[in-house]
């Protein structure tokens, strides 16, 4: 794997709260990538991929928000990554957005 991303591990009850996860980790200077479900530690859970953001101390414009593969994406927003995640122990295809031109 590159030395510019890391894998993290995140297994939430809701949409609402795996995008807050998400908009949690990238408050550090870094931008979501991409999710997995993969099979760890004797569970399926979701490997999540960020990248460091360069220069450090820089941050994403905007959170993200994540609904189900097939809502209407909000207002300003566009999406940057379409998938599946695990939440609550169902898998649920979603669209991850984030407000335009907030990109990194």
């Amino acid at each position: 794997m590159d030395d510019d991303v890391y894998i993290r591990e995140i297994n939430k009850p809701s949409l609402d709260a795996f995008a807050h996860a998400v908009n949690d980790e990238e408050a550090g200077g870094t931008c979501f990538v991409k999710s997995s479900v993969e099979w760890y530690d004797n569970a399926f859970v979701n490997l999540a991929v960020f990248r460091f953001l360069d220069p450090p101390g820089t941050l994403v414009t905007g959170p993200v928000q994540l609904l189900a593969h097939g809502q209407a994406a909000p207002a300003g927003t566009a999406p940057v990554w379409n998938g599946v995640v695990l939440v609550d122990g169902v898998n649920q295809a979603v669209t991850l957005y984030r407000s335009a031109g907030g990109g990194a």
